[in-house]
């Protein structure tokens, strides 16, 4: 693989987890909200993120399938393929994700 291959590989990695991060924040978020505001329970919170996280995973991996650079014809790759590595790390990061969100879902305390 020649230098110009792996800066493109590399950037569209890191476009890729940039991705799935924003999603999976932003899913983060969301759910919270409405379990701060009581409108959902806790644990129906908790179901509906990994729900979330799973639709964010199976587009994100859907996405660095198609978007994914492509072999030169003619060479045989070393190792890994890119786009099989993309689609491993952004499932990595996307479980990371939702293991930590599952953790961090709570109900708001009120004191009275």
């Amino acid at each position: 693989m020649r230098h110009g291959e792996r800066v493109i590989t590399m950037g569209y990695l890191i476009w890729i987890s940039c991705m799935t991060l924003g999603l999976g924040a932003g899913a983060f978020l969301l759910i919270r909200h409405f379990v701060f505001d009581h409108r959902i329970p806790v644990d129906d919170g908790k179901g509906y993120f990994m729900l979330m996280m799973f639709i964010v995973t199976l587009l994100a991996g859907t996405l660095v399938f198609l978007l994914g650079p492509e072999p030169i014809q003619g060479e045989e790759p070393e190792g890994i393929s890119p786009v099989a590595f993309g689609i491993l790390a952004e499932t990595l990061l996307a479980t990371i994700i939702m293991a930590l969100g599952l953790l961090s879902i709570k109900a708001k305390k009120v004191f009275v």
